[in-house]
C-alpha cells in the first residue's frame, strides 16, 4: 500500500511539471538602423536635378539651380541638371524640383496652395515640388536647411514624406453662421453680359486666393440656396449699390451706373483686398447700401 502512494505521488509530481510553462527568456535588440537613400557618397554622385522644360518662370528655373550649386559647393559632388523634355532620358536616379511630366508623386500639387509644398522621397528619386512658385522656392529653401551641410555627404530617410499647406488669410468664412465651402456657388443672371461674368470671375479668384476653395459660377436667380447672387433685379432708387444676406443667399444689387460689376467689386475692396484675415461672419441682418455720399454698413462679426 505504501509502495502505491509513493507511486501516486511521483506521477502528480510528475504532471505538475509537464505542465508549467518553462520561464520566457527575453532578449534586448537593438532598434533597426534607418535606411537613407545616398545622393551624394565621398564627393560622387549620380543624380540628375530635374526641372520643368515648359515653365518660364524664372523663379523655378533658379531654384532647381540652386538645389545643383549648393549640392555641389557643399560636398564637392558634381550633380547633373536636364529637364523634363519628352527627348531628354529618364536618369535612374533624380531630383526633381517644381511641377513636372514626372508622375511618382500620388498628390494633386495644385492642393497645397500658393505658399504650400511637398518634399518626398519615392523609390530612390526626391522630389520637391510646390503648389505655386512661391512654394517651390519654400520647399528648395526647407530642403537645402534640413539636408544640406557643408562637407557632408546628402543622404536621406528612405519614405521621406514632409507636406506644408499654404495657409489662407481667411480659413472660415460664414454667411449668418452657414459656413461657406466648395460646394456653394456663384450665380450670375442668365443673360449676363461680358461685365457680370468678369465680376463673377474677380469674385471666384478673390475667394479661391483667400479662403482656397473655387467655387463654381452657375446662372439662376435670387432663390439659389448656398450661393453669392449677382442679381439682375435692380433696387427702386436709382443709382444704388446693395447687399443683403436672405437665407444662406449672399444678394447683389445694383442700379448704379457700374452696374453689378461695380457692386461685386465694392465687396471684393471692402472685405477682401486690406489685409483681411482670420474667421469671420457676416450675419443674418448684414445689410450694405452705398448711394453715392450715403452710405450704410454692416460689418461683417470677427470669429
Amino acid at each position: 500500500m505504501n509502495w502505491m502512494r509513493l507511486l501516486a505521488v511521483l506521477l502528480c509530481a510528475f504532471l505538475l511539471t509537464a505542465c508549467t510553462e518553462p520561464e520566457a527568456v527575453t532578449e534586448e535588440t537593438e532598434p533597426p538602423t534607418p535606411a537613407y537613400v545616398n545622393i551624394t557618397s565621398a564627393g560622387a554622385s549620380d543624380y540628375y536635378v530635374i526641372r520643368s522644360d515648359a515653365t518660364n518662370d524664372r523663379s523655378e528655373i533658379n531654384a532647381a539651380v540652386k538645389v545643383r550649386t549648393t549640392i555641389n559647393d557643399a560636398t564637392g559632388a558634381e550633380i547633373g541638371i536636364s529637364t523634363d523634355w519628352e527627348k531628354n532620358p529618364v536618369y535612374d536616379h533624380e531630383i526633381i524640383v517644381g511641377n513636372t511630366l514626372r508622375d511618382g508623386l500620388e498628390i494633386d500639387i495644385t492642393s497645397l496652395g500658393e505658399t504650400g509644398y511637398i518634399i518626398k522621397e519615392v523609390d530612390g528619386d526626391i522630389y520637391i515640388c510646390g503648389g505655386a512658385s512661391a512654394g517651390i522656392r519654400m520647399a528648395v529653401d526647407y530642403f537645402l536647411q534640413e539636408f544640406v551641410k557643408d562637407g557632408q555627404d546628402v543622404a536621406v530617410p528612405t519614405g521621406y514624406e514632409h507636406i506644408v499647406y499654404h495657409q489662407f488669410d481667411i480659413p472660415a468664412l460664414y454667411i449668418d453662421m452657414n459656413r461657406v465651402d466648395k460646394n456653394w456657388k456663384i450665380v450670375i443672371p442668365e443673360k449676363a453680359y461680358s461685365k457680370e461674368k468678369q465680376a463673377a470671375e474677380a469674385l471666384q479668384e478673390t475667394i479661391a486666393r483667400k479662403c482656397g476653395f473655387l467655387l463654381d459660377i452657375i446662372t439662376g436667380d435670387e432663390n439659389v440656396p448656398n450661393a453669392f447672387i449677382l442679381s439682375d433685379v435692380k433696387p427702386e432708387m436709382n443709382g444704388l449699390h446693395t447687399m443683403h444676406i436672405d437665407g444662406t443667399s449672399f444678394i447683389f444689387r445694383s442700379s448704379a451706373g457700374t452696374g453689378i460689376a461695380g457692386c461685386t467689386q465694392r465687396f471684393i475692396d471692402l472685405y477682401f483686398s486690406r489685409g483681411t484675415r482670420g474667421k469671420f461672419n457676416f450675419p443674418g441682418d448684414f445689410e450694405y447700401l452705398d448711394l453715392g455720399d450715403l452710405m450704410m454698413v454692416t460689418y461683417p462679426d470677427t470669429k
